[in-house]
């Protein structure tokens, strides 16, 4: 197993109701993911629920193409800080290549999740606040904070290599 993404951060980013937030991160070999692991706390409110996603790559910003979504992480009030993971009901086939990955809360979330974010020139957070969950929105992102990243990691296997299963060989011997 392997990771890409952001492995850890410093400081958490607040998450309200419907907020879907996601940091871009790039995939060197073609792969095979089976789930995200984010980094969060929740301080003090409600309990929240959040799902986790992939999307496509448009340029500097999220593109339009959903790769995946997790099934929810269930968040209790009070959690100290700890990783979660989000898991894919089926495994998520990607291309090497540039993917955002994200996670969205559910309209009910406490207002004192936080999701954890590092710092570094290369990162960029883009959100959106208007999607339904668990509907993760797939446009209308927009720059939340340059120079950050929020911590999210997918975990994945290489592809199977294609083979010969099945093959008969049929040998012509001449006497």
């Amino acid at each position: 197993m392997a990771t890409f993404g952001i492995l850890s951060g410093a400081s958490g980013d607040k998450m309200t109701a419907q907020r879907s937030i996601c940091t871009r991160a790039v995939l060197s070999e073609d792969a095979v993911v089976s789930k995200l692991t984010i980094q969060y706390a929740n301080v003090g409110g409600g309990a929240a629920n959040v799902v986790g996603f992939i999307l496509s790559n448009n340029s500097t910003a999220p593109g339009s193409t959903l790769s995946g979504t997790t099934n929810a992480l269930s968040i209790s009030a009070g959690q100290t800080e700890t990783y979660g993971d989000l898991t894919f009901a089926d495994s998520v086939s990607l291309d090497a290549g540039t993917y955002w990955l994200g996670v969205m809360v559910n309209a009910g979330g406490s207002s004192n999740l936080r999701l954890y974010s590092a710092e570094n020139a290369a990162y960029a957070i883009y959100k959106v606040d208007t999607g339904t969950y668990p509907t993760v929105p797939t446009a209308d992102y927009t720059l939340f904070a340059n120079s950050y990243g929020s911590v999210i990691y997918a975990t994945y296997e290489l592809p199977a290599e294609p083979g010969f299963v099945g093959l008969t060989v049929i040998r012509d011997v001449h006497a």
